[in-house]
């Protein structure tokens, strides 16, 4: 009995001093946490009431049949001044197929305008009647909140064709979603490797954006980390997880320079730390939003 208190009595000494060097500095008011750039997003203030909203009584079908968005709530086409604003609400169920598709809709309604009236693309002869926009705006909403915005105008078919166009990109990575989650053995290994060194950290949520090749690396406690510490993170990351995913790179893939981690921390559902690694080591760790990366 006296063997079994001394064995759980060490380790619970051994749990409570690793956890205390774990913990060291903490308090230290000269380490500071570096203040993340957030994306200028602004959402213009729409007046409906002077807005032309448009209704097709077969844009229900035409999105599930064509388009196959499966997971569509609801849907609003409407004008204000020269803009066509699209919105789509989508359950927290949404494919990454479905923005794809959705994405798909919006390039054919816009970009090929001009061959109108065209069978079987949701509000295509109301939008036909009213060639006065110039401009496009298109959003997806999961349950009323903002995932994704497009903004594009004045773009010609020879532009699309050869695929140069320059879209205002938008999207939410606070909000997890499963078409975003990723599940690996690189992504397993890394959480167990991190967990073990920071225990703190409660639960690693990772998941990969809907434009492009960055990996959302999200870490979440009840603490916040120093600077200092954070550095530690940062370091752990680049030895292990990106030397993990980039080992097998024997020439860099296409993108390759426009690719990377997005470090986040959060204390509880706080955000309160954020840097992207870009895979291209030249630019290593940037204090730039991921999404002004080009």
């Amino acid at each position: 009995m006296k063997k079994i208190i001394l064995i759980v009595l060490v380790i619970s000494i051994s749990i409570f001093v690793f956890y205390k060097f774990d913990n060291i500095n903490n308090n230290d008011e000269d380490i500071y946490l570096p203040k993340s750039e957030k994306f200028d997003f602004k959402n213009d203030v729409i007046n409906l009431k002077k807005s032309t909203v448009y209704e097709d009584e077969y844009a229900d079908d035409a999105f599930k049949s064509v388009y196959e968005l499966n997971n569509l709530e609801n849907h609003e086409v409407y004008r204000y001044n020269d803009t066509i604003h699209i919105d789509l609400f989508f359950n927290e169920n949404i494919s990454r197929s479905e923005i794809s598709n959705s994405e798909a809709y919006i390039m054919k309604l816009y970009v090929k305008k001009s061959e109108m009236p065209m069978t079987r693309i949701p509000y295509v002869g109301v939008l036909y009647d009213d060639m006065s926009w110039k401009k496009v705006r298109f959003n997806i909403f999961i349950n009323d909140t903002l995932i994704l915005q497009e903004k594009f105008a004045n773009i010609s078919k020879e532009d699309w064709l050869k695929g140069n166009l320059k879209i205002d990109y938008y999207e939410n990575s606070e909000v997890e979603l499963p078409s975003r989650t990723i599940e690996n053995k690189i992504f397993d290994n890394f959480s167990r490797y991190i967990k073990f060194r920071f225990w703190g950290i409660n639960s690693i949520v990772f998941e990969k954006s809907f434009n492009g090749n960055f990996y959302f690396v999200k870490l979440k406690g009840n603490r916040e980390y120093t600077n200092n510490k954070i550095l530690k993170i940062k370091g752990l990351i680049e030895n292990k997880l990106i030397a993990d995913l980039t080992r097998d790179f024997k020439d860099k893939p296409e993108g390759f320079d426009k690719s990377g981690i997005v470090l986040q921390i959060y204390n509880k559902n706080n955000k309160y730390y954020e840097m992207t690694y870009i895979f291209d080591n030249k630019k290593g760790w940037i204090e730039d939003n991921w999404l002004n990366v080009n």
